[in-house]
C-alpha cells in the first residue's frame, strides 16, 4: 500500500521542474508508510504528529460543518438560521454535548436523544472524510496557506458529492460559495 501512496502522491506533483531528489518516492529509509513532500526541499519525510492531530480534529470540525451544509443547503436553509443544529425527525435543538463529530455518532449509538430516530451514518462518513483529507494535504503541503487551499477545496467537493447523490441537483448557495472562496485563494496566492 505504501507504493500506492507513493504512486498517487507523485501523480499529484506540480509540473514545475524541481531539483533531482535525493529519495525516491516511497523509499524513506525507517519511515512510516504516510509520508510527506515538504514544500522548500521536495524530500520525503514521515508526516509528524505534531502537523497530523492538529490536522484531524480541524478536519472533523470541518466536517461538522459540512454536514450542516449538506443537511440545509438543499432545503433552502441558511448555516445561520437556524442558529442552533438540529434532529432531523423531531427539529429539537442538538445539546452541545451531542455535537461532538464521530463520538456522540458513537456514544448515541446513530439515534436522537429526544425521539430515538437513526441518524444516517453519512454524519461521521462525512467527517472522518474531511479529517482524512486534512491529514492528507497537511501531509502532502505541510502545514502552509496550500494546506488549507486544498482541504477547502476537496471539503466543498465532499459536500457537493453527498448533495448531489441524495438530491441530484447542486446549490447555487454551495457552488457559488465554492467560486467567491477560488477567487479569494487566488488572491491570497497571488500575494505571497
Amino acid at each position: 500500500t505504501c507504493s500506492i501512496f507513493a504512486a498517487v502522491l507523485s501523480a499529484w506533483r506540480p509540473a514545475t521542474p524541481r531539483r533531482p531528489r535525493s529519495i525516491a518516492w516511497g523509499e524513506a529509509p525507517n519511515s512510516p508508510c504516510l509520508l510527506r513532500q515538504t514544500p522548500s526541499g521536495g524530500r520525503l519525510m514521515p508526516l509528524v504528529p505534531e502537523f497530523a492531530v492538529p490536522a484531524a480534529l480541524v478536519g472533523l470540525a470541518a466536517g461538522s460543518f459540512l454536514n450542516v451544509v449538506i443537511h440545509r443547503a438543499p432545503i433552502g436553509e441558511t448555516v445561520s438560521r437556524p442558529r442552533r443544529s438540529y434532529c432531523p425527525h423531531c427539529r429539537s435543538p442538538v445539546r452541545g454535548r451531542d455535537n461532538i463529530p464521530v463520538a456522540s455518532y458513537l456514544i448515541l449509538r446513530g439515534a436522537c436523544r429526544d425521539c430515538g430516530g437513526r441518524i444516517s451514518p453519512v454524519y461521521p462518513s462525512v467527517e472522518l472524510a474531511m479529517a482524512a483529507a486534512c491529514v492528507a494535504v497537511v501531509g502532502w503541503r505541510g502545514p502552509t496557506l496550500a494546506a488549507a487551499q486544498a482541504a477547502t477545496f476537496l471539503g466543498l467537493l465532499l459536500a457537493l458529492a453527498v448533495i448531489d447523490a441524495r438530491t441530484l441537483r447542486l446549490p447555487n448557495s454551495v457552488t457559488g460559495a465554492g467560486a467567491a472562496l477560488a477567487i479569494v485563494f487566488a488572491g491570497a496566492s497571488s500575494l505571497l
